[in-house]
């Protein structure tokens, strides 16, 4: 399914580094527990998440603060190596003849990492697989660099504090043909309306 290349450079690793990382998620590990693999591999690994979906009411909750956010609107040609996130009900399972190298291992962390509960199918997720020595971490937290041109939109949630609109109304002009949008509550629906600003 992923070739060496593609995962070398979603992940901006060759593979002696991939290998690396293998032997140190697997570096005591007596049995192939797919919780213990999972939080080894957590920690090495990470992703970027999108949605498919800007008006989502559960997204603007969990995700900005309550509708107290922002959501970012990508050009989809700036974003590369995506994998559309699978919901199952049941869990990635690892064979019994597993091996820690090559491509088994790249395709067990892209399955790791881009399956999730049936529960969270209103997601309409994509994620991007990187290493974290490639991001900038700040508050715990890996940031992804990203292009300016890259950014298609941005959408102030319904319950945006002041001062944070100000500064993203000041900053808006270093990104070139974004669009402003603010999200508005529907007067009948559970629903967004998102509204030109």
């Amino acid at each position: 399914p992923y070739s060496i290349a593609e995962w070398n450079i979603a992940l901006a690793m060759n593979t002696e580094q991939i290998q690396k990382i293998a032997d140190k998620i697997f570096d005591g590990l007596q049995h192939r527990d797919w919780k213990e693999f999972a939080d080894k591999a957590s920690t090495h690994v990470v992703c970027s998440s999108f949605s498919e979906h800007s008006d989502n009411l559960l997204m603007w909750a969990h995700y900005a603060e309550m509708h107290k956010g922002i959501v970012i609107g990508f050009k989809t040609e700036f974003l590369s190596h995506l994998h559309k996130v699978t919901y199952s009900a049941e869990r990635v399972t690892i064979p019994f003849s597993f091996s820690v190298s090559g491509e088994q291992f790249q395709n067990a962390v892209i399955a790791l990492m881009t399956t999730k509960s049936r529960d969270w199918e209103y997601e309409q997720e994509w994620r991007s697989i990187l290493s974290p020595r490639n991001l900038t971490k700040f508050n715990g937290m890996y940031l992804l660099k990203f292009h300016p041109e890259s950014v298609d939109s941005i959408i102030l949630g319904v319950n945006i504090d002041d001062s944070l609109r100000k500064e993203i109304l000041a900053s808006i002009l270093t990104f070139p043909n974004c669009k402003l949008y603010r999200a508005e509550l529907h007067r009948s629906q559970f629903a967004l309306n998102i509204v030109s600003q």
